[in-house]
Parts: C-alpha cells; structure tokens; sequence
C-alpha cells in the first residue's frame, strides 16, 4: 500500500497545533503544513487567548515538517501550491482562507475540514469562543468534506464530550484536539486503501 500525502492547512492557534502534534504522535504521514503569511481577517472585539504567533510553524520545525506560507493578497497563490505539491489529501484545522472550488479540485481524494463544534451548529468562525460564551455543557468535533458552502459539506465523523463544571478551556480544547486527530487519522487509513 503506498501512503498517501496528507496535506494540513493550519493556524497559530492552540487547537491547530494540538491536532498536529497528536496525529503525529499517531503516526500519520504529514507530507507538508500550509499556513497563512499574514492574517486573513482581523477578530476585532474577540478576545483570542487561543493564539500563538508562529507556534504552527516552529512545531513543524521541531518535527521536521515542511511548512509553506501562503501570501493571502495573492487569489492563487494556494491553488498553485497545492497542485505543485500534488496535494492527495487535504485537512484544514482552523484555516482562516474558504477554499476555492479550483483549489478543492486539487486533491484527489478530496478535501476535509475539522471543525470543532457539532455541525450543524456553531457553523462558521470562532466556533470555541461561542461555544465558551454560551456555556456549552455539551461541545464536540465534526470531520466533514469541505464544499463550497460553508461548514456545510457531506459529515464524515462527529464525537461530542460532556464540559465538567470547572474544567478549563485548555483542558477542553486538549480533549477535542485528540478527539479530531484520531478522525483525521482513521479517515485517511480508509482512504488510503482506496486505489489510486
């Protein structure tokens, strides 16, 4: 069976990177990570402890994983990076860009989104500050195809956890990260036994 090339589009924020370290640690096949060279929007008014500037990319670095920045003024600068890379697989993790139906074309086995809510619900942005701000007793994760409408594709995986009275959001967010990375990682062993 050959392994096929996992594609991860990712941001500085803490979940992003908690996914990565832990699909790695699951031993999936990280070819390259993806991140933005500036931000695509600016959360005016929200408050984001979640962030760490560049931590993505020095986690990559510590794990010998090939990062690229993609320039966002640029429209194709992502498309033309995933054909170069002829990008099989493609997981997003809090990436702040909505794909292009050219660039979802891209992948061959198709192009997948991790969002951390349950779909249908706290669709779209900052999904963990809404989900804190309303007191969720119940939040989870959802692995879904990317289309073009957002956070609205075809669900191809979903867990949800109970918030314990006092937990944190650190610990919450280290339970959804595992949660999401061990989606990730059994939906690309499934694809990957799919003839090329």
């Amino acid at each position: 069976m050959r392994r096929r090339k996992l594609i991860f589009l990712g941001s500085d924020t803490f979940f992003a990177q908690a996914v990565l370290r832990h699909l790695v640690r699951a031993g999936a096949l990280v070819m390259r990570v993806i991140i933005p060279s500036l931000s695509f929007h600016v959360e005016v008014g929200f408050p984001v402890p979640q962030r760490q500037p560049h931590g993505l990319a020095a986690i990559c670095d510590s794990l010998g994983i090939p990062v690229e920045t993609i320039d966002p003024t640029n429209p194709d600068s992502l498309c033309v990076l995933l054909s170069r890379l002829h990008a099989e697989l493609l997981f997003s993790v809090c990436f702040p860009k909505v794909l292009t139906l050219d660039e979802l074309q891209v992948p061959t086995l198709g192009a997948y989104n991790l969002h951390p809510s349950l779909l249908p619900a706290y669709r779209g942005p900052m999904p963990l500050f809404w989900q804190f701000h309303a007191g969720e007793q119940r939040m989870g994760v959802t692995l879904h195809r990317i289309t073009r409408a957002i956070d609205q594709g075809p669900i191809m995986a979903q867990q949800s956890i109970t918030v314990a009275a006092g937990l944190s959001e650190a610990a919450v967010l280290a339970d959804l990260a595992q949660i999401g990375a061990r989606m990730i990682d059994e939906l690309a062993c499934t694809l990957q036994t799919m003839p090329a």
